[in-house]
């Protein structure tokens, strides 16, 4: 043979002798290869995107360190191309290599079983917890519900104002003597006198008849919602205000000379000045308008 003959085969050889391992175990092969280059652990990782637990566990044949038949393959079917190796060689060799260890390792019965492989970040999807899981359901759903409330100014705990004439009821019930503490108004007016039930369950307030005294210096209006309802108050000749309030609400108002209120819905309230239960004002082109003196009942004349 020729010395250009010799050199024309060189590389032949040289190929097959990359391409296959010819004895020996698969992962030492991949090791003397890998070494051949010069090349770390590390920057065969960096390169393949395989991480140098895997890597060590191929070249090691640490079986029990890898993950499943399927995700193996594919490691070292990347591993083999990089390396120029022949990858479908490879992977038959390792997994046949594989199996024969399982093999053995049944055999052995006094053999502690291997241990369940490690999670892989490329084997394993993640996983939530279901408390977790619940509680961003929850979130969520109390966001929404906030929302649609702001976007709609719905208040959610006007169904849970208790009905005033039954806290008027038990206030009564406490003080059988009549004798109870005066309601405190919201606005920091003066307050009226406590009311008592009648026979027919509707709280009024004690005094039978309008104050004179008090209808002398002025006038109070006490409005007890029935029903939710808008209410437009004008006092004094001044200009009005308009206000929206839910069933079981309380609102006084006082008045040097005269006050009007004007409601949205009929039977929406009743009403009390100077301490004495009025009749509710009837309907005018759809609303409702109380004028305090002009519709206040004539006093009666005592002889």
């Amino acid at each position: 043979m020729s010395r250009s003959e010799k050199n024309t085969k060189k590389p032949e050889e040289s190929k097959e002798s990359n391409t296959s391992p010819k004895e020996g175990r698969t992962g030492d092969y991949l090791r003397t290869l890998r070494e051949k280059r010069e090349l770390s652990i590390e920057e065969v990782s960096q390169a393949t995107r395989i991480s140098t637990t895997n890597l060590r566990a191929i070249e090691e044949q640490n079986f029990a360190a890898l993950p499943a038949d399927t995700f193996t393959r594919g490691l070292l079917n990347i591993y083999a191309k990089f390396l120029d190796a022949d990858p479908a060689n490879i992977v038959a060799r390792f997994m046949q290599e594989r199996d024969e260890s399982q093999f053995q390792g049944k055999r052995f019965r006094g053999k502690p079983p291997r241990s369940l492989p490690s999670p892989k970040t490329l084997a394993e999807p993640t996983h939530v917890s279901p408390m977790l899981m619940a509680g961003l359901v929850l979130l969520i759903i109390i966001v929404l519900f906030t929302g649609f409330c702001l976007y709609t100014s719905w208040n959610p705990f006007g169904f849970l104002v208790k009905d005033t004439y039954d806290i008027h009821a038990v206030i009564t019930d406490a003080y059988p003597d009549g004798k109870t503490p005066p309601p405190a108004s919201r606005s920091g007016n003066q307050a009226a006198v406590a009311p008592v039930p009648d026979q027919s369950g509707i709280a009024i307030p004690a005094a039978g008849r309008i104050d004179e005294k008090s209808a002398e210096s002025g006038h109070t209006l006490t409005l007890r919602f029935l029903t939710d309802a808008e209410v437009t108050v004008a006092r004094d000749n001044t200009e009005p205000f308009r206000h929206a309030f839910v069933k079981g609400e309380e609102e006084s108002w006082n008045a040097e000379t005269s006050i009007t209120v004007t409601f949205d819905k009929p039977d929406s309230a009743a009403v009390f000045v100077n301490n004495t239960p009025v009749d509710f004002p009837p309907g005018e082109d759809g609303s409702y308008t109380l004028r305090i003196p002009e519709d206040l009942p004539e006093p009666p004349v005592h002889d």
